[in-house]
């Protein structure tokens, strides 16, 4: 009697998967088939998921325990259960820990500090100059995956589309692995932080130093005046006269994302 019979014996409430598996083996001996008795691991682990261990029986707690860890000592010239008793453990070398594709692509005299730490150990960055950066200063294209809607929304950094083959497409970062250092830059709050202006050009999307940036100095971006209207973002204009004029809020971004963007300082 294999160890399904048993559990049925025992009046036990066997799972659906294991039951219709264990129905379909008593068929094949029926019909005079060759079924090995031992139950496969992966039905042991379902087993014990469905019920507890001491009901499930012994034979499924020995299919469900790890596998032994098992170790080559040079010095016995054999494989050995866990640590040499007489040679002692194995010095473990670690890898490398490889930094994301993002952080990577960061140029030499830019650098990133940790600003904030919110719950659950996210860092929020910032990127700063190492030293002085010209005004004119290009970066990019913005790197990022084309998407309907976002995966990802920090309300530090910009709302970044560009328009594809006839569509209008987010550039989304759900992980440092999907963008470069770009998507590291925080968004401007008014026109004293801001020092790069955003932009699209051919279907990629590019920031721009609107002054000299000097060493230690955050870089901080908002949209040019053509892109805030693609974006149809929030935006604020400066009469000669110096006088700060708001322009009434638009729609949102799209059906996808909702949010309202706080107006800042165009150059």
């Amino acid at each position: 009697m294999d160890d399904l019979s048993q559990l049925e014996t025992r009046g036990c409430t066997l799972p659906m998967n294991l039951l219709t598996s264990w129905e379909q083996r008593q068929e094949h001996r029926e019909d005079g088939g060759k079924v090995k008795e031992k139950v496969s691991l992966q039905m042991g682990q379902d087993a014990l998921r469905a019920g507890s261990p001491a009901v499930l029986g012994p034979s499924f707690r020995e299919l469900a325990r790890p596998a032994v860890l098992v170790e080559w000592c040079e010095d016995c010239g054999k494989s050995l259960i866990g640590e040499c008793r007489l040679h002692g453990p194995l010095i473990r070398a670690k890898d490398r820990v490889i930094p994301s594709r993002a952080r990577l692509t960061l140029p030499h005299y830019l650098t990133l500090r940790v600003l904030e730490l919110r719950a659950g150990n996210q860092q929020i960055l910032g990127v700063f100059a190492k030293k002085v950066i010209q005004k004119r200063t290009q970066f990019g294209p913005y790197v990022g995956q084309l998407s309907t809607k976002l995966t990802r929304y920090d309300e530090s950094r910009l709302v970044l589309q560009v328009l594809k083959d006839g569509g209008k497409y987010f550039l989304d970062t759900p992980n440092e692995d999907c963008g470069n250092w770009m998507m590291f830059v925080r968004l401007a709050r008014n026109q004293e932080e801001q020092t790069l202006v955003a932009y699209q050009h051919c279907g990629e999307v590019y920031f721009t130093t609107v002054k000299p940036i000097e060493p230690h100095t955050e870089l901080k971006v908002w949209y040019a005046a053509d892109y805030a209207k693609f974006m149809e973002a929030s935006a604020v204009f400066i009469k000669e006269e110096s006088d700060v004029c708001p322009l009434p809020p638009v729609a949102a971004l799209s059906h996808s994302f909702s949010t309202e963007i706080s107006p800042v300082w165009l150059l």
